[in-house]
């Protein structure tokens, strides 16, 4: 972090990428990888370390701190996310009904628990198989959140390719993308990728039975009109009231 002093006479402070301390990584065989990148932005949420016991420094497990101490520290509060945050918080998903609860809250609820949505995929793992349509809205959050870095990756190839002031060429993308989302079926190809992606994304997501290539990702969600309402909104699409009308009524 860094103070200034403006021409203005206002104080300005600057660089909060790394205000919060670094997830430690469990898993061995991820470690190096995670050392090497990830620890500049794999970080633990404000919620969790306002609540956790003692400070803990965002210098741990990089170059900026031989400590030990510091990184024994965020070692032991990430276990304590995993240990005991993590099952808390599924244990309160798993006493709201479904159908008394919005796609759209599941952001917010686990933020404001402490928790990454990163980890929607293990709070997933967790939740009882009796908790079908519980599980199935968790689904459709992260399906949302895997479609939109789908989404954005194919539309920052097409900024690559035409290079021209110019919204029809996304919105082209945007639509064909959209249909395919609601036609997936006619594409098994394109499914696999976005099955194999979230996985990625969300390790432990799926169970055994979900991650056998001919079980559709999508035939396990809420709704479609639960996916497309999340998917519009953290990527930020407008559509016609038509158009939401034709998704509502299919």
């Amino acid at each position: 972090v860094e103070g200034h002093i403006g021409k203005d006479g206002e104080f300005y402070v600057i660089d909060f990428s790394r205000v919060f301390p670094p997830e430690f990584v469990l898993d061995r065989a991820r470690r190096q990888d995670y050392y090497n990148r990830q620890i500049f932005y794999r970080l633990l949420r404000p919620e969790f370390t306002r609540t956790y016991y003692k400070p803990l420094s965002s210098d741990a497990l990089s170059s900026f701190s031989n400590s030990k101490e510091d990184n024994l520290e965020v070692k032991e509060a990430t276990v304590h996310l995993f240990d005991t945050i993590i099952p808390q918080l599924v244990t309160f998903i798993s006493q709201i009904k479904a159908r008394d609860f919005s796609c759209e809250a599941f952001g917010e609820l686990v933020h404001r628990k402490g928790v990454n949505i990163r980890h929607l995929g293990i709070i997933r793992s967790q939740m009882g198989s009796n908790h079908v349509d519980m599980r199935k809205m968790l689904l459709t959050e992260i399906l949302a959140r895997v479609l939109k870095n789908h989404l954005n990756s194919l539309l920052r190839k097409e900024m690559e390719q035409i290079c021209i002031p110019s919204r029809d060429p996304y919105i082209r993308v945007i639509v064909a993308f959209l249909n395919y989302v609601m036609k997936n079926e006619r594409y098994p190809a394109t499914c696999k990728i976005i099955k194999s992606e979230l996985l990625e994304q969300f390790p432990s997501a799926l169970d055994e039975d979900e991650q056998h290539e001919k079980w559709n990702v999508f035939d396990g969600i809420y709704s479609y009109l639960c996916l497309f309402k999340r998917l519009f909104s953290i990527v930020g699409i407008t559509v016609s009231q038509n158009a939401r009308d034709e998704i509502t009524a299919g």
